[in-house]
Protein backbone atom coordinates (compact mmCIF):
# COMPACT_ATOMS: atom_id res chain seq x y z
CA UNK A 1 0.00 0.00 0.00
CA UNK A 2 2.98 2.28 0.91
CA UNK A 3 4.00 1.50 -2.69
CA UNK A 4 0.97 2.36 -4.05
CA UNK A 5 0.72 5.37 -3.08
CA UNK A 6 -2.21 4.42 -0.88
CA UNK A 7 -0.83 5.02 2.63
CA UNK A 8 2.62 6.54 3.80
CA UNK A 9 4.99 5.72 6.21
CA UNK A 10 5.67 7.46 9.71
CA UNK A 11 9.27 7.16 9.76
CA UNK A 12 11.68 5.48 7.19
CA UNK A 13 10.51 2.03 7.17
CA UNK A 14 8.12 2.32 9.94
CA UNK A 15 4.33 1.26 9.39
CA UNK A 16 2.72 1.00 13.00
CA UNK A 17 0.25 -1.44 12.64
CA UNK A 18 -0.93 -0.93 16.55
CA UNK A 19 -1.75 2.63 15.57
CA UNK A 20 -5.60 3.52 15.51
CA UNK A 21 -6.66 4.50 11.94
CA UNK A 22 -8.57 8.03 12.26
CA UNK A 23 -11.48 8.88 9.80
CA UNK A 24 -9.33 11.23 8.02
CA UNK A 25 -6.61 9.07 7.28
CA UNK A 26 -9.29 6.90 6.53
CA UNK A 27 -10.95 8.82 3.71
CA UNK A 28 -7.43 9.31 2.05
CA UNK A 29 -7.23 5.89 2.16
CA UNK A 30 -10.53 5.04 0.26
CA UNK A 31 -10.18 7.28 -1.96
CA UNK A 32 -6.91 6.92 -3.30
CA UNK A 33 -6.85 2.84 -3.02
CA UNK A 34 -10.37 2.88 -5.08
CA UNK A 35 -9.06 5.55 -7.86
CA UNK A 36 -11.84 8.16 -6.53
CA UNK A 37 -11.43 11.30 -8.06
CA UNK A 38 -11.11 14.50 -6.32
CA UNK A 39 -13.84 17.38 -5.99
CA UNK A 40 -12.46 20.02 -9.05
CA UNK A 41 -12.88 23.55 -7.84
CA UNK A 42 -13.75 25.37 -4.82
CA UNK A 43 -16.17 23.50 -2.42
CA UNK A 44 -17.86 24.79 0.85
CA UNK A 45 -18.12 21.44 3.10
CA UNK A 46 -21.29 21.26 5.24
CA UNK A 47 -19.18 19.99 7.92
CA UNK A 48 -18.03 22.50 10.58
CA UNK A 49 -14.89 20.12 11.30
CA UNK A 50 -13.74 19.77 8.20
CA UNK A 51 -11.54 23.00 6.62
CA UNK A 52 -10.86 22.99 2.79
CA UNK A 53 -7.29 24.13 4.12
CA UNK A 54 -7.27 20.50 5.82
CA UNK A 55 -4.98 17.90 3.97
CA UNK A 56 -7.85 15.27 4.09
CA UNK A 57 -10.73 18.40 3.24
CA UNK A 58 -10.96 16.79 -0.50
CA UNK A 59 -10.96 13.33 0.40
CA UNK A 60 -13.78 13.88 2.86
CA UNK A 61 -15.94 16.06 0.24
CA UNK A 62 -15.43 13.37 -2.54
CA UNK A 63 -16.87 10.44 0.06
CA UNK A 64 -20.11 13.39 1.20
CA UNK A 65 -20.41 13.68 -2.46
CA UNK A 66 -20.91 10.22 -3.54
CA UNK A 67 -22.92 9.32 -0.20
CA UNK A 68 -20.07 7.04 0.52
CA UNK A 69 -19.98 9.10 4.34
CA UNK A 70 -22.68 11.52 5.38
CA UNK A 71 -20.63 12.20 8.69
CA UNK A 72 -21.02 11.47 12.43
CA UNK A 73 -23.99 13.80 12.49
CA UNK A 74 -25.11 16.15 9.78
CA UNK A 75 -22.61 18.85 10.32
CA UNK A 76 -19.66 17.11 11.66
CA UNK A 77 -17.29 14.74 10.26
CA UNK A 78 -15.24 13.88 13.04
CA UNK A 79 -11.61 13.63 11.23
CA UNK A 80 -9.71 12.66 14.21
CA UNK A 81 -11.88 10.26 15.74
CA UNK A 82 -11.12 6.34 15.76
CA UNK A 83 -12.55 4.53 12.74
CA UNK A 84 -13.96 0.84 13.65
CA UNK A 85 -13.17 -2.29 11.47
CA UNK A 86 -17.01 -2.60 10.70
CA UNK A 87 -17.10 1.50 10.29
CA UNK A 88 -14.00 1.06 7.46
CA UNK A 89 -16.10 -2.12 6.20
CA UNK A 90 -19.02 0.05 5.50
CA UNK A 91 -17.13 2.49 4.03
CA UNK A 92 -15.15 0.02 1.90
CA UNK A 93 -18.94 -1.44 0.99
CA UNK A 94 -20.20 1.81 -0.17
CA UNK A 95 -17.24 3.04 -2.13
CA UNK A 96 -17.36 -0.32 -4.22
CA UNK A 97 -21.00 0.53 -4.75
CA UNK A 98 -19.63 3.66 -6.35
CA UNK A 99 -17.16 2.17 -8.45
CA UNK A 100 -19.15 -0.71 -9.42
CA UNK A 101 -22.58 0.68 -9.12
CA UNK A 102 -25.38 -2.78 -9.43
CA UNK A 103 -26.70 -3.20 -12.80
CA UNK A 104 -30.25 -3.80 -13.49
CA UNK A 105 -30.68 -7.75 -13.90
CA UNK A 106 -32.01 -8.67 -17.39
CA UNK A 107 -35.01 -11.02 -17.35
CA UNK A 108 -34.07 -14.69 -18.70
CA UNK A 109 -36.20 -15.05 -21.79
CA UNK A 110 -37.22 -18.43 -22.09
CA UNK A 111 -35.84 -20.12 -25.24
CA UNK A 112 -39.16 -20.73 -27.89
CA UNK A 113 -38.75 -24.41 -29.39
CA UNK A 114 -38.37 -24.26 -32.83
CA UNK A 115 -41.21 -25.16 -34.66
CA UNK A 116 -40.66 -28.87 -36.83
CA UNK A 117 -41.16 -28.84 -40.27
CA UNK A 118 -42.66 -31.59 -42.09
CA UNK A 119 -40.38 -33.53 -44.33
CA UNK A 120 -41.82 -34.02 -48.03
CA UNK A 121 -39.84 -37.11 -48.43
CA UNK A 122 -41.22 -37.53 -52.14
CA UNK A 123 -39.75 -33.37 -52.87
CA UNK A 124 -36.82 -33.31 -55.00
CA UNK A 125 -35.31 -30.08 -56.71
CA UNK A 126 -33.42 -31.17 -60.40
CA UNK A 127 -32.14 -34.34 -58.55
CA UNK A 128 -31.11 -33.04 -55.31
CA UNK A 129 -33.01 -35.24 -52.87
Amino acid sequence: MVEAGIISEYEVQTFKPNQPMTRAHMAKMISIGFDLQEPEGNFISPFTDVSSTHWFAPYVEFLRMNEITTGTTPTTFSPGAFVTRSQLASFVTRSEDVITPELPVEPEVPESPVPEVPVDEDFTVEGIE
